[in-house]
């Protein structure tokens, strides 16, 4: 029996309509992903039911797609562990990072019962105080909660940025930024344009 947290009816419903997902294929489909896995030497990949469903999820049940996106994952987090390993946190630390507000989960969904949105606003600290990478930690970490515990983040999530907190990444010095480049999260965010 395979251990992952039931989904609200209507998130079940929009997981099987919007996602591909089969319930009961569910068992199957995890099976074949974590074959795959223990067949990569180069993977230390983790592999509960509830971390490969969410990846799953997030890839629409394409399993190709998700074994891309996995592998992207833990090429990154091998490159830059500092980003997405949250052992040994100093929340003394961190906390301040937080409470800058550059990376914020709104705490209800969009009319209710719609995505989960989380609102980016990279310019709204001082960079005189607080380097990129530091502040990306924070948000990288929040990130990681939220994806472990929040099923609405998994199967609908939506980014905006606010205008007036917007960074122009082709100004930045070197190659621009963008999620695929900096989170190898391709395919996990749909952007929300707000008026």
């Amino acid at each position: 029996m395979l251990s992952i947290r039931p989904l609200s009816t209507a998130l079940q419903k929009v997981a099987i309509e919007e996602l591909n997902e089969v319930p009961e294929r569910l068992e199957e489909d995890i099976a074949a992903l974590r074959q795959w896995i223990l067949q990569q030497p180069h993977l230390r990949a983790r592999g509960d039911d509830q971390f490969l469903v969410n990846f799953m999820r997030s890839c629409k049940f394409s399993l190709e797609k998700t074994k891309s996106k996995m592998d992207r994952f833990y090429t990154l987090r091998t490159k830059y562990p500092e980003n997405f390993l949250a052992h040994n946190v100093d929340v003394d630390k961190l906390l301040p990072r937080f409470r800058l507000g550059t990376a914020i989960v709104l705490p209800r969904l969009l009319n209710d019962n719609g995505p989960r949105i989380f609102l980016f606003r990279m310019g709204a600290y001082n960079p005189d105080e607080y380097h990129f990478n530091d502040v990306n930690k924070a948000n990288m970490l929040m990130h990681q909660i939220v994806l472990n515990e929040d099923d609405d983040a998994i199967v609908r999530n939506y980014w905006t940025e606010e205008q007036n907190y917007g960074t122009d990444e082709h100004l930045r010095p070197g190659k621009p930024i963008d999620f695929e480049n900096l989170f190898g999260l391709e395919g996990s965010f749909r952007q929300l344009n707000v008026d």
